[in-house]
């Protein structure tokens, strides 16, 4: 019988757009498949459920999953192969390294975890590095990057590894952040001719380029770019995790068309609570269409979970500015005391600076 009863939330759960929506379904069957000690079916099922929430903002459901997955099968192996969630434990591993709310001693335990489980089932340490290596960029701590690039590159290939798309986006990311421009648009040229594509790119590097061209305040060529970018980021559902490209283009736009940035921050904007890196960089973003408004008054929404949200969505560029440096402050000093890094708080500054 309850057997139906997950089927039927499945079935209704395909019929559904919205992702949110989709996970509430999911965990609904967990609790049913759970209540009836279905372990197969709930290991499925979490991983389901891992999959629908990689498309949203946040990633605390999968934190949970995963370890309920991984104490599973260590109290019984043969419920499921362990390479069988390994993939989607490397998702979890890229959020607890940008978690700055997890201790750096549970960071460390999860690692190596991660690393002994790749290491016996015969994958290199690539992805790993790869997921240090974006922090690294974001950040801006060159050393780190550099450390890490090499060590990705002295890994091999495997099925663990990130698709070619997006080990070439990090690659451009890393030269964005510590090389010239033309630099990264020659790692991108297989990016850019069509070459290499997936679920996330090219959207996520044509942003990317947008981002440090209006930065450049080489507007011409980040047009062009806007453009791609919006093709790819507005045809088909908008998925809330891609509000960062949004905001993106919104920085582009500060600087053109101010009126038509707030017009675009104010159309996607979601309610749903992001993760906490997530929400750094949303504010950084944030931040830099700010400094790019001339106007003293600013009609925008912003998400209602903000302690400075006003139903009115009107607000005073000073004092709004003043509110999302705050905000982007105390998250960036919780990174500046995991990662043991006093030099990391110099990021929102610098990265202010550029815009």
């Amino acid at each position: 019988m309850y057997g139906l009863q997950i089927q039927k939330l499945l079935a209704k759960k395909e019929l559904l757009t919205d992702t949110e929506d989709k996970i509430k379904l999911i965990q609904q069957a967990i609790q049913i498949s759970d209540s009836n000690k279905d372990v197969e079916w709930s290991i499925e099922l979490r991983l389901e459920l891992m999959q629908e929430e990689i498309d949203t903002q946040h990633d605390h459901l999968s934190m949970q999953a995963i370890s309920w997955i991984i104490g599973a099968y260590e109290q019984d192996p043969t419920v499921i192969e362990e390479d069988e969630f390994l993939w989607q434990y490397k998702w979890v591993v890229g959020d607890v390294i940008t978690n700055p709310e997890i201790s750096p001693s549970q960071k460390e335990k999860v690692i190596l975890d991660f690393s002994k489980r790749l290491k016996r089932n015969n994958y290199s340490l690539r992805c790993l590095h790869e997921e240090n290596l974006r922090f690294s960029n974001y950040f801006l701590l060159e050393e780190e990057a550099k450390k890490h690039k090499e060590l990705m590159s002295g890994n091999a290939v495997d099925d663990m590894s990130n698709c070619s798309a997006c080990e070439q986006n990090t690659l451009v990311h890393y030269h964005l952040s510590f090389s010239e421009y033309d630099k990264a648009k020659s790692e991108a040229v297989n990016i850019l001719n069509g070459k290499l594509h997936c679920n996330v790119i090219p959207v996520k590097t044509f942003a990317l380029l947008t981002l440090k061209l209006t930065e450049l305040n080489q507007l011409d060529e980040a047009k062009e770019m806007y453009e791609r970018t919006s093709k790819e980021l507005f045809t088909g559902d908008f998925k809330t995790k891609n509000m960062e490209f949004v905001l993106m283009l919104a920085y582009y736009l500060s600087k053109t068309d101010n009126k038509a940035a707030w017009e675009l921050v104010s159309k996607y904007n979601s309610n749903i609570v992001p993760d906490i890196f997530t929400q750094y960089k949303l504010a950084v973003l944030m931040l830099a269409v700010l400094k790019n408004t001339t106007a003293s008054e600013i009609e925008v929404t912003i998400p209602n979970w903000l302690s400075f949200y006003s139903k009115e969505n009107k607000y005073t560029k000073e004092v709004l500015f003043d509110a999302y440096y705050k905000f982007a402050a105390t998250i960036l000093e919780k990174f500046v005391v995991k990662e043991n890094k006093p030099e990391m708080r110099s990021h929102l500054d610098v990265s202010l600076s550029r815009f």
